[in-house]
């Protein structure tokens, strides 16, 4: 086990930085879960949770791929100081750029679809956390493998947003306040992260350059289009159990959601943790040997997920009769294996062999399937909570086969198996 931690200190050191940083993000909105639900009750509370999912698109959007290419570039260019400044400001630029873009696109949206008053301000509000984010450059530092600062700031800011939203959100009519001390939280940790990039790492803004912002959109547009697919699908559920089952069920789904992705987020950051390191080393036997340790991992968490369901639903909703979750959530646990190891191959073996173009075509296969899914039960009139989590994990599998297929298809498959 020593041996072990010595061979790959600093990427088991970055995951356990970022299972921090991403431990955070999901555990504290789970912790608010209760509170919000008994101070804005169901339907309003349903009301932010779906527009935080439409802000999440926006989110995809502005972030346009740039957490892979930029941390696969800013890795492979880590010790030329001026091509990381040219590729962080161009970063940085760009993001800010589709933010202003995406506000835009919201007041259209509002237009089109005559959302006036205090509905237009939520969705709004909302999207600020699509500017903080744009601010906070996390790709910059799992790029350089040095996770630690991140973390202290993450820590710091996720924390003042939590604390604040208990002291000043107190009934219903405060509603409004949720997403503005969510972004006044994220923006101070943009801030703390960008002093140490620029005081501690020595990284400089440069003027902003036409032809950088045209290259970073071109090695981000096939990681943007696959990151959309994915979030078509991840918050495909929410967006239709708003629009047909009622905002108290997507309450039912979130909670769900946040507990799977809790256990998910664990498995994400291997992912993120080691990602530089197999871009640098490239080696066969030491990415197969990731890829198994990472899926034994996911089938532990999903072996907790169902032993300890009851107990973890009761610690985060103080009520018995949310257990009916159950129903769905041991078939929502199933993603946690499918996404685990179809996101390893795609990640570890296809975009470092640069077959970027068959990565985005897979979640394109999968988003497609799972909109046919959802077609097929929209014409046999069979929504429910159930039926749609099972149509996610077939679109997950579609996924995973189809990159198994390329991986044997252009003699790689021995990476995996």
């Amino acid at each position: 086990m020593i041996k072990i931690y010595l061979s790959y200190k600093k990427q088991l050191n970055n995951f356990i930085y970022l299972s921090i940083v991403y431990g955070i993000n999901i555990l504290l909105p789970l912790i608010l879960f209760p509170f919000l639900l008994s101070s804005l009750g169901k339907e309003i509370y349903g009301e932010v949770i779906y527009a935080q999912t439409i802000a999440s698109y926006f989110l995809v959007f502005t972030n346009f791929g740039f957490n892979i290419s930029s941390t696969k570039a800013i890795s492979l260019h880590r010790e030329n100081k001026e091509r990381v400044n040219l590729i962080f400001s161009s970063t940085i630029y760009s993001k800010l750029l589709f933010f202003f873009l995406s506000l835009f696109i919201l007041v259209l949206f509002g237009t089109f679809f005559n959302l006036k008053g205090d509905k237009l301000l939520l969705y709004a509000l909302s999207l600020l956390i699509c500017f903080s984010d744009a601010l906070l450059p996390i790709w910059y530092f799992q790029a350089i493998e040095k996770m630690k600062y991140i973390t202290v700031a993450n820590l710091l800011s996720r924390l003042s947003g939590a604390i604040c939203i208990l002291i000043f959100v107190r009934d219903k009519s405060d509603y409004l306040l949720v997403p503005c001390l969510y972004f006044l939280g994220n923006f101070l940790g943009a801030i703390i992260s960008l002093y140490i990039v620029f005081i501690k790492e020595k990284v400089c803004l440069t003027p902003l350059l036409i032809s950088e912002i045209f290259k970073r959109v071109k090695e981000g547009y096939l990681f943007l289009f696959s990151d959309f697919s994915a979030i078509l699908k991840d918050k495909g559920n929410i967006t239709i159990i708003g629009a047909f089952l009622g905002m108290s069920y997507v309450v039912y789904y979130d909670l769900a959601e946040k507990i799977v992705w809790a256990f998910r987020s664990i498995l994400y950051n291997l992912n993120i943790a080691f990602f530089p390191y197999i871009v640098k080393i490239k080696n066969r036997i030491i990415t197969k040997k990731i890829i198994w340790f990472a899926f034994i991992c996911s089938l532990i968490c999903y072996s907790l997920l169902c032993v300890f369901s009851n107990e973890i639903i009761y610690l985060l909703s103080r009520n018995t009769e949310m257990f009916f979750i159950n129903s769905f959530i041991y078939i929502q646990g199933i993603y946690l294996l499918l996404a685990t190891l179809s996101s390893c191959v795609g990640q570890f073996i296809m975009i470092t062999h640069n077959l970027e173009r068959y990565f985005f075509k897979s979640l394109l296969i999968s988003s497609l399937s799972y909109f046919l899914f959802v077609f097929l039960l929209y014409i046999f009139n069979f929504f429910s909570i159930e039926s749609l989590v099972l149509i996610y994990n077939g679109s997950i599998f579609v996924e995973l086969i189809y990159r198994l297929y390329i991986c044997r298809r252009k003699k790689l498959i021995q990476w995996v198996f």
